[in-house]
């Protein structure tokens, strides 16, 4: 297959993606978190949810390809996405989400369990979980999910510490978010635990397996430090972080600790593409100082290894699955072919998955 001058590099691993609301792409505007949440929330509850939710998962698919992603870990909030998905070439790791206040399944470890269950998996896909986040499952069902997946031997996710309102809640019960939650009616059901939130999360066993904790905008010099002595993932969303209008993120004192970093495009909800390849060239725009090579880790091995897919993609190496990405070269551009492609703009010229060219 003659490609021209082209990178040949591993298919990249978009870690954190929502693809069924890429049904709402472009219909939110950027700002705080909570509101975004308030809108979408609104948006999804018009009539034909479901359909609409997997038309866009459909869309989802086809954008990751065409990006070059070959592998993605998606959070699904009814877990619609698998069976579309099951009909893709992509790689997938699909989590069942719960929520322990929400109005539909699942809301408890019973409706979880029935959820993976009844994914039909196979060589291509993978049956995840995600307790959504500390302030919305209590902690004997963030300690049933970790159980859950030793036990099952499944991928496990969690949002954390995504926003500073999120900390005042879990640690001393105050802050907007507990005030809105409080109105509701809902913390009845998640009683903020009030304690340091990276101890917290220890006390519930999720930092003694690898799990994948998404965003992590917000810690302390402490909370790195236990981190880095856990088994844990984060998977950080540049654009998505950008939209939000969160401070900067601590992702390279991070990588500097030996905490595997790894790169998620989040939603269209809340980005401009699904592109991994566009996060990790927004990265090296404004983080010059960091080595390409490990911004191309962050998009490749560093998500499969946060996914457990790390023996399977991930790198060029004999043995794993065949995917792959190839992006043009161009001769104005630096020698270096991680620089030329991570500095340029061009769009993968072909995406092989199993050995085969998908795009």
């Amino acid at each position: 297959m003659d490609l021209g001058a082209c990178a040949i590099l591993p298919g990249f691993v978009n870690a954190h993606t929502h693809l069924e609301l890429t049904a709402y792409a472009g219909q939110l505007p950027a700002g705080g978190l909570w509101r975004w949440i308030r809108r979408l929330v609104s948006l999804r509850s018009r009539p034909g949810q479901i359909e609409r939710e997997r038309e866009a998962v459909r869309r989802g698919a086809e954008l990751s390809l065409a990006a070059g992603v070959t592998t993605v870990g998606d959070i699904s909030r009814l877990h619609l996405a698998w069976p579309v998905l099951r009909d893709w070439p992509l790689r997938k790791v699909c989590f069942a989400e719960l929520l322990a206040f929400a109005d539909q399944p699942a809301r408890d470890l019973s409706e979880l369990a029935d959820q993976v269950r009844g994914t039909r998996t196979d060589d291509r896909l993978v049956a995840g979980i995600s307790p959504h986040a500390p302030y919305s499952v209590t902690a004997d069902q963030i300690r049933g999910c970790v159980e859950m997946a030793r036990q099952e031997k499944l991928p496990l996710t969690m949002h954390v510490a995504e926003t500073l309102e999120e900390r005042k809640l879990i640690e001393s019960s105050r802050g907007a978010l507990y005030w809105g939650l409080r109105a509701a009616g809902l913390l009845k059901k998640c009683p903020p635990p009030r304690r340091p939130l990276f101890e917290y999360l220890g006390e519930c066993g999720l930092l003694s397996v690898p799990a994948l904790l998404a965003h992590v905008n917000y810690v302390s010099d402490g909370d790195l430090e236990m981190l880095a002595a856990s088994r844990c993932s984060v998977a950080y969303c540049p654009r998505a972080h950008r939209f939000f209008g969160h401070s900067g993120h601590r992702f390279r004192e991070m990588l500097a600790r030996g905490i595997n970093v790894c790169v998620g495009t989040d939603s269209l909800a809340s980005n401009d593409s699904l592109s991994v390849l566009d996060e990790l060239r927004f990265l090296r725009r404004e983080h010059p100082d960091v080595d390409p090579r490990v911004l191309l880790e962050m998009g490749t091995i560093r998500g499969a290894r946060a996914l457990g897919l790390d023996a399977q993609v991930g790198s060029l190496s004999p043995g794993k699955w065949a995917d792959m990405v190839a992006i043009p070269l161009r001769a104005d551009g630096p020698t270096d072919p991680i620089r030329n492609v991570l500095e340029l703009h061009e769009a993968p010229a072909a995406v092989i998955i199993g050995g085969q060219r998908v795009v």
